[in-house]
């Protein structure tokens, strides 16, 4: 699903931009990049790589707030990317084997 993989792409490079809803907008990201198959994997890989180095190099703010409040959400961001990733990996192969 190409549109889905475009929106996830989309708004990973807009939650690079906007200072404290871009956290929350990485998992919606991560949401659409697990569902971003077929034409859309490729989209769904950069998405997923825009918001790893988001989360972990251009958000201090994130970690500073999960020190804070000894929480874990940037823990909690990077776990639901990898989710979504290994989502979208899945889903890719089960249609590639009902295609072939």
């Amino acid at each position: 699903m190409r549109q889905l993989g475009v929106i996830a792409l989309v708004l990973s490079i807009v939650s690079v931009v906007i200072p404290l809803i871009g956290a929350y907008l990485t998992i919606v990201c991560a949401i659409l990049i697990a569902f971003s198959t077929k034409e859309g994997f490729i989209f769904g890989i950069l998405a997923f790589v825009i918001n790893i180095i988001n989360i972990i190099f251009l958000s201090p703010s994130l970690w500073i707030t999960s020190i804070i409040s000894l929480g874990s959400f940037g823990m909690f961001c990077i776990l639901a990317q990898i989710i979504g990733l290994a989502i979208l990996i899945v889903l890719n192969n089960k249609t590639k084997k009902i295609i072939n």
